[in-house]
């Protein structure tokens, strides 16, 4: 079996992650899936951005949620990756879907709150979503927060969920089964063969991350999707939809 590849926070090995530039690459090289982070600013609007602070990815400083759009517009996010990129701007949610659906792209969108109130997060992803014209088929999301994705689920039942765990246990068997999941996440380092059988057997899909060796991991003709920053590694002609 021949794994969907998914382009980590776009091609976060080659480009800086999480930007246009990162998946613009994606689209270049004929994947059918990227995965990107999703957060609120202070403003309640949604951006593109992994960590809960600016201070790795951009010239500024602070989280995420104490800086409106407008501040974080005024940031770099690519200078920090190389030169070549200076004056990457900040991608919001908004302008994801939009490329998206111009490039029948599929988006694994992992929901990242920490501080955030969810109750609020979860309003603002299915406003946005419901204004997107994107296939639901074409939209993933997941999340390491279960309890996200379960209430997520309930108000947005027709785009699939994945967990997100970095260990396989009984626990998450039964997660899986409680948010209606379609896909299980899971760091590639700590995936059996027990495991994933079980997984399967149950009928999720199990999606690994991050593989940017093929060599590392054994189980990858196995697996459904592996989530990878260097896609050109793992490209061929024939990449499963």
């Amino acid at each position: 079996m021949k794994p969907r590849i998914i382009g980590h926070r776009g091609a976060a090995g080659t480009h800086p992650e999480n930007t246009l530039s990162a998946i613009n690459e994606a689209i270049r090289l004929g994947l059918h899936w990227v995965e990107v982070d999703i957060q609120m600013t202070a403003d309640k609007v949604l951006i593109v951005c992994h960590d809960f602070t600016v201070d790795r990815c951009s010239n500024g400083q602070g989280r995420v949620d104490s800086l409106t759009l407008e501040a974080l517009r005024r940031l770099d996010f690519g200078r920090w990756f190389h030169q070549d990129f200076k004056n990457e701007p900040l991608l919001t949610l908004e302008m994801l879907l939009s490329l998206g659906k111009r490039h029948r792209l599929r988006l694994n969108l992992e929901l990242k709150t920490d501080q955030t109130d969810n109750q609020i997060f979860i309003d603002l992803v299915s406003q946005q979503l419901a204004q997107s014209t994107m296939d639901p088929a074409q939209i993933l999301l997941s999340s390491f927060d279960h309890d996200l994705i379960e209430a997520i689920g309930q108000r947005c039942p027709q785009f699939r969920r994945g967990l997100i765990s970095d260990h396989f246990n009984e626990t998450l068997l039964n997660r899986l089964e409680q948010v209606g999941a379609f896909s299980c996440h899971l760091n590639y380092s700590h995936l059996d063969n027990v495991a994933l059988k079980q997984l399967q057997d149950h009928g999720y899909e199990v999606w690994c991350y991050t593989v940017n060796n093929a060599d590392d991991f054994p189980l990858l003709k196995e697996v459904d999707a592996i989530f990878t920053d260097y896609p050109a590694t793992f490209i061929n002609t024939n990449l499963p939809t």
